[in-house]
């Protein structure tokens, strides 16, 4: 078979078309399809090391996650370089090949959030929702899998001032009632607020309840509500400064956060990881099961601390927050981050930074490992190694394809230190598990 090397596109090379390493090379004059390079990578757990991307990505990538089509095809959106340009690569292949880096703003870009109609419950769509401020403006702008077409960008807010730094946030959901919400802190709490569309296809976004926002320093994804009224979503918030991880839930007809139910706690007050400046991923992840709008959270009880737990929640709505078994019970230290992926058997999987052995270095030295639960967590399997070209790196971000449609779960690692680029370059290593 194929001697297969994971390859590195730097940035200018990407844009340019020309690929930088060794790529996959055949013995003699063997020829092989595409179908046997693809089943070879599956089998490795392994596909394409893909672009140089933006170096401050890991503040403002806690809601910007790798999307994959029901037909297996992958998209991945990235600033590239620091307050440049987006873009987003396409792979038709399971991350085999990837296509051209396409533009979608040029600009000085500061964040970027994407969300797939499919993850929201029953959605059958096929457009992917990609939030970003340039500058001190948020904006908005979709991409129809279906033959690639951008729509037209819509602004959500324009404000004074804005930062590329830990204390930003930027969030987008789909609702059931076919409604985009986007929430904000731009600016560690100087430009902050929360948006919803007017329509679908979404040609322009009203203001609604800012309650969603506390402090300067807070991080939160948004998800599609599981409520009566299609149209209430939920806010997984983690407060910062008081150490908590909690559900906030919007009822959209009453135009507040409150009105379904009060902020529920998911880790109390004191109890969830300081990731206060310099551990700069956010702990916490979740995903939504179509089969029963079911929101699964993945969070640190602390970050590369001895007895640490990563701890697994089944939420259905505010009223209905279960814990389930840890992931990893007592860490020996130096793990954290994670992200989470269902596939469409209900199958879950867990990623996280660091061998639970504590025989890597966190923040420095680091490979990605996960763990797999076929019983909504009360049971998890192994913990086992995210493929064989998965390099001990220093700390970044963890982002999944959130459900999935085959049993193919994605995933990829926002990593500092990938070679060969070097000197604190920026690079991501997508992978497939099946």
């Amino acid at each position: 078979m194929a001697n297969l090397k994971i390859s590195e596109l730097s940035a200018a090379s990407a844009l340019g078309g020309t690929e930088v390493g060794g790529g996959v090379q055949a013995a003699g004059n063997v020829k092989i399809t595409a179908d046997q390079l693809k089943t070879y990578c599956r089998e490795l757990k392994m596909v394409l090391a893909v672009p140089r991307i933006h170096q401050s990505t890991r503040y403002c990538g806690r809601n910007n996650h790798i999307v994959r089509t029901a037909a297996g095809v992958w998209y991945l959106f990235f600033v590239l370089e620091t307050g440049q340009d987006l873009y987003y690569m396409k792979s038709s292949d399971s991350g085999v090949t990837w296509g051209l880096p396409v533009m979608v703003k040029t600009g000085t870009l500061g964040g970027v959030a994407v969300w797939f109609d499919k993850w929201t419950p029953g959605d059958s769509g096929t457009l992917i929702h990609v939030a970003y401020f340039d500058s001190a403006v948020v904006l908005y702008r979709s991409l129809d899998t279906s033959g690639d077409t951008l729509g037209t960008e819509r602004t959500v807010f324009t404000g004074a001032s804005a930062t590329q730094a830990q204390n930003t946030c930027l969030a987008i959901t789909k609702s059931r009632a076919n409604r985009i919400y986007v929430a904000f802190d731009i600016d560690a709490g100087t430009e902050t607020g929360f948006y919803k569309s007017d329509d679908f296809p979404v040609t322009a976004f009203t203001i609604k309840d800012n309650g969603i926002h506390e402090g300067v320093t807070d991080w939160y994804s948004l998800f599609p509500g599981n409520y009566a009224d299609s149209a209430d979503i939920d806010c997984v918030f983690n407060d910062r400064s008081a150490l908590g991880l909690s559900l906030k839930t919007f009822d959209d007809s009453a135009n507040n956060w409150t009105g379904v139910s009060a902020e529920t706690a998911i880790i109390a007050d004191g109890g969830f990881a300081d990731i206060s400046g310099n551990t700069v991923a956010s702990q916490f992840s979740g995903a939504v099961r179509d089969s029963d709008g079911h929101l699964f959270v993945a969070a640190w009880s602390n970050a590369d601390t001895l007895n640490a737990d990563l701890r697994f929640f089944d939420i259905n709505g505010a009223a209905s927050i279960t814990e389930r078994t840890n992931v990893v019970l007592n860490s020996v230290d130096d793990q954290a981050v994670c992200a989470v992926s269902i596939d469409a058997s209900g199958d879950h999987n867990v990623y996280y930074f660091g061998k639970s052995d504590g025989s890597e270095t966190y923040a420095t030295a680091m490979k990605m490992y996960y763990k797999r639960s076929t019983d909504d967590g009360v049971n998890w399997g192994a913990e086992t190694e995210v493929g064989t070209g998965n390099i001990a790196r220093g700390l970044s971000f963890i982002a999944a394809a959130k459900e999935i449609g085959d049993g193919e779960h994605v995933v990829g690692q926002y990593a500092d230190d990938w070679p060969p680029t070097g000197g604190g370059a920026l690079s991501v290593m997508v992978a497939t598990l099946t």
